[in-house]
This record gives structure tokens, sequence and C-alpha cells, in this order.
């Protein structure tokens, strides 16, 4: 009996589904269950990530099981904030500075109000002198019509 191709791929795709995915499922959990090891101690235990080496020591405290971790990670956590609070420092400078330019506007309201006047006044000015200037043009041609009419 002959398959077509459309039926023998199917059947090639139920057979990884049922008998091969699951495998590589279970590798992956098997995975990340040997990515950490548990050592015994006399204090309690500790907790080796396989993965990037991170040690943390754990014991029974209430009736849960509590880690903390090693020197080492807690020195590596202590410079990554040194250098989170450079950067933020250097922010708040940058802010500061910011804020700065805006609340000397606030701080001397007059000086502020007394330079968008002057804009204003300039402004008015040359609206003025464009506006004569135009009306004065759309005299001249009125003057040009009534000679070219008589």
């Amino acid at each position: 009996m002959k398959l077509n191709k459309s039926k023998a791929i199917t059947t090639v795709l139920m057979i990884f589904a049922v008998f091969i995915a699951p495998a590589f499922a279970g590798n992956a959990a098997q995975q990340q269950a040997a990515r950490f090891s548990i050592i015994e101690t006399a204090n309690g235990f500790l907790r080796l990530d396989q993965e990037n080496g991170s040690i943390s020591i754990c014991k029974q405290e209430n009736g849960q099981m509590v880690c903390k971790v090693g020197a080492d990670e807690r020195l590596a956590y202590q410079a990554e904030i040194d250098r989170i609070n450079q950067q933020l420092d250097k922010i708040k400078v940058r802010l500061d500075a910011l804020e700065g330019r805006k609340s000397a506007a606030k701080l001397n309201p007059d000086a502020s109000k007394a330079k968008e006047e002057a804009e204003f006044n300039r402004a008015l000015k040359f609206a003025d002198k464009a506006f004569r200037h135009f009306f004065g043009m759309v005299k001249e041609l009125k003057k040009e019509e009534k000679k070219d009419a008589i």
C-alpha cells in the first residue's frame, strides 16, 4: 500500500510527537534540576549554581528553607549597586541643571515677564511695519487705477 507525501509527513510528525518530543522535554527538566547541587554542611546546606558558580548558604528557619547569598555574590551585588548609584547621581545633577533653568524663570517672574513683553512688542512693531507697507502698496495701486481710468 502506497502512502502519499502528506500522509507520510503526518505519520512522521505523530511519531515525533509521541516518542521523541517527551524525551527532549525530560532532558530539559533534567538539565534544570542538574543546574544546582546541594551540599550538606554542619550548619545547613550550600547550594551551588553549576551554571554561573554562585554559592548560597541555606538553613532551615521556622520550618522553611532560607538561602542567603555568599560573600562573593554580596560583593558583586554591592559593586552593581554602587555603579547604579553613580549613574543615578549623574542623572540627578543633570536633572537639577535642567530644572534650574526652569526655576530661574519661576524665581524671577518679573524678568521673565519683561522678556516676554519685549518680544511681544518687537513682534508687534514688525507686524505694524509690514501692514503699513502693505496698505501703502494698496493705496499706490488704487491711485494708478484711477489714473488709468481717466
